[in-house]
């Protein structure tokens, strides 16, 4: 294996300097890449499942005076590859594949985790051609039309592609929907600097990454895929359906790469706490100011804001420390009905802390369920998706009107008792009101339909979510 890689990284260097390489791949090139692919999809099958005892073995051979260092290999291929951000941006087709086998070999070798490896991988040559490969100015896939080969879909600077799906995609569109702009090495790169940081007891590799990783770019890119996961529930939501399979699995992929790009900017983000923690009071103050001021609360701070988070972060205690953990949130999340919520926590048994997670985890199927129909019924119905955000306003408003209706009934006189009798002979001509009960038939005439109304549009939405 480490001959067939030295040997594929020998032949790769010999074609850059004759440049073979990008729009100009040679044959001889394809064939070195090809094999390279192959070998390094090899090893990481080997590692699969977080076998650390392979994950070991091929950086280093404790029984062999003379070692074997095939993740090494690995990394020197990977910086190669991306000697700078335009070489990345100038990758064909079979060199992404062959950048995005080294990023997945990579990262199921510190998966687990693999102390040896994260420290290995997590070196300043490493990190610079992560940076290349993040700010890469990635062109549109070449095609003398203006457009996308299996998409169809015009090129546009300000749109990413994966914000304009057509439902009618074939099974190969999904490549294309994440390799645009080279979307899909920088997203495998962020999954490979998250695996530097798993679970390791002290902080040699945050150290690394906190110093030698360009945040700016992580920022970017983590932008970018949130407007279009965004933009995928926005446009189901508008055409009252729910994301199609190839749509939900790209938006669960685009916000798995939100959690590891959110994993490696908390690094940063702590950092940042631990250096401003003493100025903290004079930085509120400033900003309290400004709000008044009306120059940082705007229209666009306050739309994000009132906008559902896509990941949710907890913490949580393992072996003696508090480790954070960031994942994405299921959409249907908002949709729990909270009597589910109250009904679990009068019944959950509170003596212990095991206990509750287990019964917790028993009533996880039961609460997904739920969550899936309501978010269903949300999206097929913008009746029901109102009524939903706002049936607790509207059981007050029923229920103030019951004790109204209630108040005057009691308050009214004796001839206007039964409001419905006193109608019909009112319409009839055999019973002359006065004024006064005139008026105060009207009144509860008006709260009675309110009532009435009030308990049609509830049943309404019932048999919505039950058909």
């Amino acid at each position: 294996m480490a001959h067939r890689l030295k040997t594929d990284r020998d032949g790769l260097d010999l074609c850059r300097q004759r440049q073979e390489l990008g729009d100009n791949l040679s044959q001889n090139a394809k064939e070195h890449i090809k094999s390279a692919a192959e070998t390094l999809h090899f090893l990481q099958l080997l590692c699969e499942g977080h076998c650390l005892l392979f994950q070991n073995y091929l950086r280093e051979q404790r029984t062999r005076a003379f070692q074997i260092d095939l993740v090494g290999s690995a990394i020197d291929l990977f910086i190669f590859l991306v000697d700078s951000s335009q070489a990345a941006a100038l990758f064909s087709k079979p060199e992404e594949n062959l950048e995005a086998g080294v990023l997945d070999f990579l990262t199921e070798t510190m998966l687990g985790p693999c102390a040896g490896n994260q420290v290995q991988v997590a070196r300043v040559e490493v990190l610079g051609a992560v940076n290349s490969l993040i700010s890469a100015r990635w062109r549109p896939p070449y095609d003398p039309t203006g457009k996308f080969g299996l998409s169809g879909q015009a090129f546009n600077e300000d749109l990413s592609p994966n914000s304009e799906l057509a439902s009618g995609l074939r099974s190969r569109a999904k490549d294309v929907f994440f390799a645009a702009f080279g979307r899909d090495l920088r997203c495998r790169a962020c999954h490979m600097i998250a695996a530097c940081l798993e679970g390791r007891d002290d902080k040699t590799t945050h150290t690394v990454v906190l110093h030698r990783l360009e945040c700016t770019g992580l920022k970017g890119l983590s932008r970018e895929l949130e407007r279009d996961v965004r933009a995928i529930y926005t446009r189901a939501s508008i055409k009252r359906r729910l994301p199609t399979l190839m749509e939900r699995a790209a938006a669960e992929a685009m916000e798995c790469t939100l959690s590891a790009i959110q994993t490696v900017i908390a690094v940063f983000d702590a950092a940042d706490d631990d250096t401003t923690s003493a100025g903290m009071s004079n930085v509120s103050l400033t900003h309290d100011f400004h709000d008044e001021e009306g120059e940082i609360d705007t229209d666009e701070q306050k739309r994000q804001r009132n906008m559902k988070p896509l990941l949710a972060r907890i913490e949580v205690a393992w072996r003696g420390k508090i480790e954070a953990v960031i994942f994405p949130l299921p959409q249907e999340a908002p949709y729990l009905p909270q009597s589910l919520v109250t009904s679990f926590m009068l019944d959950v048994d509170l003596t212990a802390a095991e206990i509750r997670v287990a019964e917790l985890v028993k009533a996880v199927p039961v609460f997904i369920a739920n969550m899936q129909h309501v978010y269903a019924c949300s999206q097929g119905s913008t009746f029901y998706r109102f009524l939903h955000q706002h049936v607790t306003s509207i059981r007050l408003v029923l229920y103030s009107f019951v004790v109204l209706l209630n108040l005057n009934v009691l308050m009214s006189p004796p001839s206007i008792s039964h409001p419905a009798d006193s109608l019909l002979s009112l319409l009839k001509g055999t019973s002359s009101l006065d004024s006064y009960e005139i008026y105060g038939l009207e009144i509860t005439l008006f709260l009675g339909c309110v009532n009435f109304f009030g308990y049609f549009v509830i049943m309404v939405g019932i048999c919505i979510s039950l058909f």
